[in-house]
């Protein structure tokens, strides 16, 4: 992937309502905004033109954290990329960081399968990640959304919600997960 490095006016970048991330700590952006007034953007952000704008692909976190300190330019890396591509990156770059919470990255596959009418072994070969893994990951989603928004909130782990999903009635997952919020 080829691409070319600018400097770009901040109110030209755009976040791409796509990303597979869906919530951004407060006060994990706070600290990153503190790190780059001391340190400035150590990586730029990679971005594609979109009419007379710029889609941000990947660094949205930095991209949010420069306009909490007021930056006025901030340093992009333009590359020409078809969509199906650019659907993967962030998701791609998010993994490798180990930074989605369990539900993120569920969601983030499920997205990508419907989309791209993809398998779960076609997914797993595009992003390194064993066909075991993402199937087990996409199960969680079959939760109930309490269940769902405390793993997000990291109150209970992943394996919590896989030893939840292994029971079939609704009223003894619940029952189960009231257990292990009440044992932590």
């Amino acid at each position: 992937m080829d691409g070319v490095f600018k400097m770009i006016d901040i109110h030209l970048l755009d976040i791409d309502n796509d990303q597979p991330r869906k919530s951004v700590s407060l006060v994990e952006l706070e600290e990153l905004s503190i790190s780059i007034k001391e340190n400035g953007i150590l990586q730029p952000l990679i971005v594609c033109k979109a009419n007379n704008r710029y889609k941000i692909i990947v660094g949205e976190r930095r991209f949010r954290a420069a306009k909490l300190i007021q930056m006025t330019n901030i340093p992009v890396i333009e590359v020409n990329i078809k969509e199906s591509c650019r659907d993967f990156m962030p998701l791609v770059e998010n993994i490798q960081r180990e930074n989605f919470t369990p539900v993120e990255e569920a969601y983030a596959y499920k997205n990508l399968m419907n989309k791209y009418s993809l398998t779960q072994k076609d997914l797993s070969e595009k992003i390194g990640k064993s066909r075991a893994y993402i199937s087990n990951l996409v199960r969680i989603l079959d939760l109930e959304q309490e269940i769902l928004n405390a793993i997000h909130r990291k109150e209970i782990s992943f394996g919590h919600a896989k030893v939840i999903l292994s029971l079939k009635d609704k009223q003894d997952r619940y029952n189960l997960y009231l257990m292990i919020l009440k044992k932590k």
